[in-house]
């Protein structure tokens, strides 16, 4: 299978386009800052990305594919708003930080727990006869109480999706974070796997 080689435009980049759009101060101030790191060339390369890609029959959003918004996914109700929004079988998704899988048959939607085992991963064979809004959680600032960084991988020829988390030295990202001059709660919550935003 050939490697997957896609993007798609998330609420930061467009925060980091159209500076100021979501009217605080504290979140211009961090585009400020994240756009005089990448520089001009960088920010003008993710311009064209879009907000919702089809893949080898996968889609692929950063928040929902409802084509409004940034709308999170994190109830039966909204799992069953999003699966009306895309035609192919599996949908991957983030936003939330936080892993998530819904999964709909004849119209109804549930969904399936996640649990990590003793060495950090969880595997789910998919069935055929289902459709999936899958979010593998976030390698950046989880927010599930979970510091480990979290991501998936989707083996296509098996059907099996495997969810993993993976330890790092939280405490030196923490204290770059800190060095930014950013509020420490972004370090603290770090930390925890918790939201600095409340969200």
């Amino acid at each position: 299978m050939p490697l997957l080689n896609v993007a798609v435009h998330g609420n930061h980049e467009q925060a980091l386009l159209h500076r100021g759009l979501f009217g605080v101060p504290l979140y211009t101030a961090m585009m400020d800052r994240t756009a005089a790191m990448l520089g001009s060339d960088l920010v003008d390369r993710l311009r064209p990305l879009p907000r919702k890609a089809t893949w080898q029959g996968l889609t692929l959003v950063h928040a929902s594919p409802a084509p409004e918004g940034w709308q999170r996914i994190a109830t039966v109700p909204e799992a069953r708003d999003a699966f009306s929004r895309f035609s192919t079988r599996i949908c991957f998704f983030g936003h939330t930080h936080r892993p998530t899988i819904f999964c709909e048959q004849d119209g109804k939607v549930s969904p399936i727990p996640v649990i990590y085992d003793a060495t950090g991963s969880f595997i789910l064979q998919l069935d055929a006869t289902y459709r999936y809004l899958i979010n593998p959680g976030a390698v950046g600032q989880p927010r599930d109480l979970d510091y480990r960084a979290a991501y998936g991988l989707y083996d296509e020829e098996s059907s099996t999706l495997t969810l993993r988390r993976v330890d790092y030295d939280v405490a030196s990202a923490a204290a770059k974070i800190s060095r930014t001059g950013l509020p420490d709660s972004f370090a603290a919550d770090l930390k925890r796997g918790h939201t600095p935003t409340g969200d």
